[in-house]
């Protein structure tokens, strides 16, 4: 998974085998951990409700989007809430053949 801060909002790129872990409904995470704090990104596929922020910690409850996310002529969603989460698949040329 990987995570770019913006000023607009949160965008998460995902490879094939995270897809995969999502549609297994098992949940995603990254964290970033210092001495006092942090930052984390964690996808639940199976709770519903945006994107949920504590401190440093999004949640994204993906259980709406899922679907859609997971649909091949789907390039990814939005998810709204705290702030704006865009979800993106990002397949390499592997997936071309």
């Amino acid at each position: 998974m990987k995570v770019r801060w913006t000023g607009r909002g949160v965008r998460v790129r995902l490879d094939d085998l995270e897809v995969d872990m999502l549609l297994r409904r098992q949940p995603l995470e990254l964290r970033l951990g210092w001495a006092g704090g942090g930052w984390s990104v964690r996808l639940d596929p199976l709770q519903d409700g945006g994107v949920h922020a504590h401190g440093g910690a999004l949640t994204v409850g993906l259980a709406a989007q899922l679907e859609d996310l997971l649909n091949p002529l789907n390039e990814g969603v939005s998810v709204p809430g705290a702030v704006e989460v865009r979800i993106e698949k990002d397949f390499g040329p592997q997936h071309l053949a």
